[in-house]
């Protein structure tokens, strides 16, 4: 952290030292989700189509909003909430 208040003589302040910060940790959590969206999404679909997950967890989340009936748990299936799989139902 060579930031000019800790180490004098250095060019880097407190807010380039945050910026760096939240970026990297912000791609470190897409990357990991990505890896683990196995998971989530359908097992087949290969890792650059698993990069896109903020895209489509945001399309499950519209979809969720406009046919809330699609998303409702069934009773036969034991009360359990039905997954999506790369954005549709499975």
């Amino acid at each position: 952290m060579n930031v000019k208040e800790i180490v004098p003589g250095t060019h880097g302040t407190i807010p380039h030292y945050i910026e760096s910060t939240i970026g990297l940790t912000a791609l470190t959590v897409w990357i990991v989700v990505a890896f683990q969206s196995r998971y989530l999404f359908n097992k087949d679909m290969p890792f650059w189509q698993r990069l896109g997950w903020p895209l489509y967890f945001v399309y499950y989340m519209i979809q969720k909003t406009r046919y809330p009936e699609r998303y409702r748990p069934d009773p036969r299936d034991g009360g359990a909430a039905p997954m999506f799989d790369f954005g549709v139902l499975r």
